[in-house]
């Protein structure tokens, strides 16, 4: 059986189902974050997302100190590389 892993993301106080599974091989994926709600789960581990603070994406790298935190408990420690293929929520 094959498990399907959603990550629940808050934008404007609605929650968007994303489906990240098909993207568990990437490891250069980035999400678009509008949110600094955002709790980080553990499917995010190791990857990129990208926050909206008012004026720009500011790239986050998730690791294990980030679990289960906030996005505005932290800021971000590692830049983006040019390659990355961008995933954008609407």
């Amino acid at each position: 059986m094959i498990k399907l892993y959603w990550l629940k993301i808050t934008i404007n106080n609605k929650y968007i189902f994303m489906n990240i599974n098909k993207y568990k091989y990437n490891k250069n994926l980035i999400l678009n974050i509008y949110n600094k709600n955002l709790y980080i789960y553990k499917k995010l581990l190791n990857l990129y997302i990208k926050v909206y603070n008012g004026y720009k994406f500011i790239p986050i790298y998730i690791n294990k100190t980030k679990l289960f935190n906030k996005l505005g408990n932290f800021i971000y420690t590692k830049f983006v590389k040019n390659n990355i293929k961008e995933l954008l929520i609407n």
